[in-house]
């Protein structure tokens, strides 16, 4: 068994052994500490689990970019507090039929041990400076010639709630609704931009 010293004595698994012997429970993760977790584990994937709702309302998932790995210049657009994020994708694709009729949508990042799922509104981004600074050179693998290709369409996807196994326990997570930066107390507010 490995076992790792502190002050009080003895960490095992989730508790930590007293002097008395009696294993005591480990203290949750704060507020700020969890959401910074969280934040890290959403930069981690290369690759994303994306769904939306069908017209059946039956949930359809895909593999998509992580757009928020700091392999693509879209990462840059969003602040350290911000779990938003982009996705790109090819205007005849169903999730764009699945948005217009419902916008729910959820993006699972996972990693390792940890798994994030969030929760939220998936809307389309048509602006054009939003449109050149989401794009990567890479997305030419995938068939399209540039930012302004017309069968690329821009995907921003903002949280609502989402799950975040952490520490070997699930916690629940709850964003704002007029912002992304994640509903902690003492928590920095977002600067503009």
């Amino acid at each position: 068994m490995n076992m790792t010293s502190r002050t009080a004595g003895w960490v095992i698994g989730l508790g930590i052994l007293g002097s008395s012997g009696a294993i005591l429970a480990a203290e949750p993760p704060s507020a700020t500490e969890l959401y910074a977790a969280a934040r890290t584990q959403q930069d981690k994937p290369e690759l994303v689990l994306v769904g939306t709702i069908d017209e059946d309302g039956f949930p359809q998932t895909r593999v998509m970019s992580n757009l928020r790995h700091s392999a693509h210049g879209a990462s840059k657009l969003l602040g350290a507090e911000d779990f938003s994020s982009y996705a790109v994708t090819r205007a005849t694709t169903d999730k764009l039929k699945h948005l217009a009729k419902n916008p729910k949508m959820s993006m699972y990042y996972q990693t390792g041990g940890e798994g994030l799922l969030l929760m939220g509104q998936g809307m389309v981004v048509t602006d054009r400076k939003t449109r050149h600074a989401v794009w990567d050179d890479t997305f030419k693998q995938m068939g399209y010639s540039g930012p302004d290709d017309p069968m690329l369409v821009v995907l921003r996807f903002t949280p609502t709630h989402g799950k975040f196994y952490y520490q070997r326990e699930q916690h629940k997570l709850t964003f704002p609704h007029t912002a992304s930066a994640p509903a902690v107390q003492g928590a920095r507010k977002n600067q503009e931009k």
